[in-house]
């Protein structure tokens, strides 16, 4: 079963991160940043807005690897649906390999 507590410390940890990456980025091309070269001008504010990017950089690594660390532990963890209420909303499951029509009642 596919632990969600990982994945919502995937999805926060992704999401602010991601928004770390690209906000930094979008403001330091208004701060007038040049874009592909080899070496950035040794401005104090662009130093430390390229090392707030590269934290999220890395953060946004962090949080796919918890995510590939959940997907493989939860295949490990192998464990046959309820078919009763597979996915618990206190509803029965219609089998579809029935030959009775969903509008014909069952009592």
């Amino acid at each position: 079963m596919y632990d969600e507590k990982l994945a919502k410390i995937h999805f926060v940890m992704a999401f602010v991160s991601i928004i770390f990456v690209f906000i930094t980025q979008h403001i330091l091309g208004l701060y007038g940043m040049p874009r592909r070269v080899f070496d950035y001008v040794d401005t104090p504010e662009l130093i430390m807005m390229n090392q707030i990017a590269t934290v999220g950089a890395w953060t946004v690594g962090i949080s796919y690897l918890i995510m590939l660390f959940n997907m493989i532990k939860s295949a490990g963890q192998v464990r046959n649906a309820d078919m009763k209420d597979p996915f618990k909303i206190n509803e029965e499951y219609y089998d579809y390999r029935r030959r009775q029509s969903h509008l014909t009642s069952s009592t």
